[in-house]
C-alpha cells in the first residue's frame, strides 16, 4: 500500500457528499451502463431488479465522486486483514453515516447499499458485513371514514377505478409499460370471469404481470380476488356508458379503463 494511495483514499473519504438523485447526470448513467463489470452484474440479477440497482449504483458513485465502477472494485485489492484495513467497506460505511446525518431516508439508504453490495458480490469480491436494516415508521391506520372522505374526492370515473383497485388482485407495478417486451399491461374485461355479466363477488383472475419475463415465475401462477358490491355496480354503469358512447358492445379482451374525453356537464351528472 503506497503513500500515494493512502493520500488519495483519505481525500476520497473527505469529499463524499450526499446529493439529490436528480443531480446525477445522464452521461454518468450511460457510462456506467456500458461498463463491463456492470454489464456482467446486471445480467446476473433479475430483469425487474436491474433498473433500480443501476439507478442506485449511479447515485452512490456520484456521491463518492467515483466515475468508474471498476475503481470501487479495485479498492478491495488494498485490503489488509493484519492492518484491519478495509477501504471498500469503509468508503461505503462512511457514505452511510453521512447519508443518515443529512437525513436521507432509511429506505433509500438501504436500496443504495443493497445495490453496492450486490455489485461487489457478483464480481466475486463481496463486501464484509456492510448491511443496513430499517423499520418503517409506524403509521396510524386509516379508518373507514378516512377512506370514504378520500373516495369522495374523485369524480364518477375515479370512484369506479378506486373501487375496482380495492377489489382487484394487485402488486406494485402490476399495470405498467414493460421496458423489456415493450407491452403495456391493463386490466381487461375478460379478467372478470362472469363478464359480460358483472355482479357482486364476481371473481377477478389475472396473471401477475410485473416481472412477467422472469423465468422464476410459474406459468400457471394466478391472482384471484372478488368484486365488492360497489365495484360491481360501478363497472356495470361504466360498461353501459362506454358501449353507448362507442355504439357497440365491448370485447372481453379490451382494457377496462381507457381515457375518455367527456363534457363537464356529462361528468358532473354522474357524480
Amino acid at each position: 500500500m503506497t503513500r500515494s494511495f493512502t493520500e488519495q483514499y483519505q481525500q476520497l473519504l473527505q469529499e463524499i457528499k450526499i446529493i439529490d438523485y436528480g443531480a446525477v447526470p445522464r452521461e454518468l448513467k450511460e457510462t456506467v451502463e456500458k461498463n463491463s463489470e456492470v454489464i456482467i452484474w446486471l445480467a446476473k440479477i433479475g430483469r425487474a431488479t436491474a433498473p433500480g440497482y443501476l439507478i442506485s449504483i449511479c447515485h452512490f458513485l456520484k456521491c463518492v465522486n467515483v466515475s468508474d465502477p471498476a475503481k470501487l472494485l479495485d479498492l478491495k485489492g488494498y485490503e489488509s486483514i493484519k492492518r484491519r484495513f478495509f477501504p471498500a467497506e469503509k468508503l461505503v460505511e462512511t457514505w452511510q453515516v453521512k447519508a443518515r446525518k443529512e437525513g436521507l431516508a432509511d429506505a433509500l439508504i438501504k436500496r443504495r447499499l443493497d445495490a453496492v453490495r450486490s455489485f461487489f458480490k457478483h464480481n466475486r469480491i463481496p463486501l464484509v458485513q456492510v448491511t443496513c436494516t430499517y423499520k418503517p415508521r409506524q403509521k396510524k391506520p386509516l379508518t373507514d371514514e378516512d377512506i370514504r372522505i378520500f373516495r369522495e374526492g374523485f369524480n364518477w370515473f375515479g370512484k369506479i377505478l378506486f373501487d375496482f383497485l380495492l377489489s382487484a388482485p394487485l402488486r406494485d407495478g402490476q399495470f405498467q409499460h414493460c421496458p423489456y417486451c415493450k407491452r403495456d399491461f391493463y386490466p381487461q374485461w375478460s379478467h372478470i370471469r362472469t363478464y359480460p355479466s358483472i355482479h357482486a363477488y364476481s371473481s377477478v383472475i389475472m396473471k401477475p404481470q410485473k416481472g412477467h419475463e422472469n423465468n422464476k415465475y410459474p406459468d400457471g401462477l394466478m391472482q384471484v380476488c372478488y368484486l365488492t358490491e360497489t365495484a360491481a355496480s360501478g363497472l356495470n354503469a361504466y360498461r353501459d356508458f362506454k358501449e353507448k358512447a362507442l355504439g357497440r358492445k365491448l370485447s372481453p379482451e379490451e382494457p377496462i379503463f381507457t381515457h375518455q374525453k367527456t363534457s363537464k356537464a356529462r361528468d358532473t351528472s354522474r357524480q
